[in-house]
C-alpha cells in the first residue's frame, strides 16, 4: 500500500494510491502523521476502503507532495557514507 499526501481542489489531502488513482482517506485522519499514529486502529478501515471504493482522484489530476510534510526527525545510517 502506498500512502500519499496530495493536493486536489486547492486543499491538502491524504490518501492511498490505487492503480492510476488515489482513494482519499482525509475523513479518517486530518494528516499523515495522525494516520500513521492511529494506524493500528485505522488499518482495517483503510484496507476495506481500498477494496470497496474506486479511486476518488486520478493521479494525473492531483499534485503529489511529500508523504509526511513536516517530519519530526530525519535519520541516517553512517554505513551509507564513505
Amino acid at each position: 500500500m502506498k500512502l500519499a499526501t496530495f493536493k486536489a481542489d486547492g486543499r491538502d489531502r491524504i490518501g492511498a494510491v490505487s492503480g492510476d488513482g488515489v482513494v482519499e482517506l482525509t475523513d479518517l485522519a486530518p494528516d499523515m502523521l495522525a494516520l500513521i499514529g492511529d494506524w493500528p486502529a485505522l488499518k482495517d478501515r483503510v484496507v476495506r476502503r481500498m477494496k470497496e471504493d474506486r479511486a476518488h482522484y486520478a493521479l494525473k489530476d492531483v499534485r503529489l507532495m511529500a508523504p509526511v510534510p513536516r517530519p519530526q526527525k530525519v535519520m541516517a545510517i553512517g554505513l551509507n557514507y564513505a
